[in-house]
């Protein structure tokens, strides 16, 4: 029987290590310096201010990323459910967006065989439905997702997307402390990426309310080139 190896992303983990009891963490007596606010973003916020991994992995993915403005960046949650590249949040609301890719470049662009006998390399063209699947399980904490695909012509027109689709889930404790439910979108481009948005809520009619201004047009900040 033929072996199936699917080049996908280590999404699934089924453990994780345990978090330090702050109650036992070292401190020192030392007086406690001024955080830094992080700066708003505007219309004018150039990309060469986003992280240098989140750039790197825009340009292997062939994405383009407008900050939607008037969020704030705010740091990644490091997890066992899944790795993200970048996050922003909306002051005065009770959302967070983050940003996940993962450039196809390298990997075989069809059906190819092994080196070992038997073994069959899967088109990563071919994975986006499915990755999406695993992607909202693992965020969940195994809710089965209901998806729904743009057509064609929406995706291409809005996205420059060869694929895209939406579903619905529930925050799972570690993806998403703090927030009740994860709307995902997953877009797919043929030979370039899967990129998935997060969007993390409490309240449906925040959500509504950050998506429906037209000043910060936060759905379409990643797009393909």
């Amino acid at each position: 029987m033929n072996k199936l190896t699917l080049w996908a992303f280590p999404l699934l983990v089924t453990a994780c290590q345990p978090s330090a009891d702050p109650n036992t963490a070292h401190t020192e007596n030392l007086p406690a310096a001024a955080p830094l606010l992080p700066a708003p973003v505007t219309a004018d916020t150039p990309v060469s201010a986003l992280p240098a991994g989140f750039r790197a992995a825009l340009a292997a993915g062939h994405l383009t990323f407008q900050p939607p403005a008037g969020t704030l960046p705010t740091p990644v949650l490091k997890n066992a459910q899944m790795d993200y590249d970048y996050a922003v949040r909306m002051p005065g609301q009770q959302v967070e967006i983050r940003y996940a890719i993962r450039p196809l470049n390298g990997l075989p662009a069809e059906d190819q065989q092994g080196e070992d006998e038997g073994e069959v390399l899967v088109d990563p063209n071919m994975l986006y439905s499915s990755l999406l699947t695993v992607v909202a399980l693992n965020i969940s904490g195994g809710q089965e997702p209901a998806t729904q695909e743009f057509s064609p012509e929406t995706v291409q027109q809005k996205f420059g997307a060869d694929w895209g689709a939406t579903t619905k889930v529930s925050a799972g404790k570690e993806f998403g402390p703090g927030y009740a439910y994860c709307l995902v979108v997953a877009l797919h481009k043929h030979n370039a990426a899967d990129a998935y948005c997060f969007y993390l809520f409490n309240e449906q009619k925040d959500l509504n309310l950050l998506l429906d201004d037209p000043a910060a047009d936060v759905f379409h900040a990643l797009r393909f080139r």
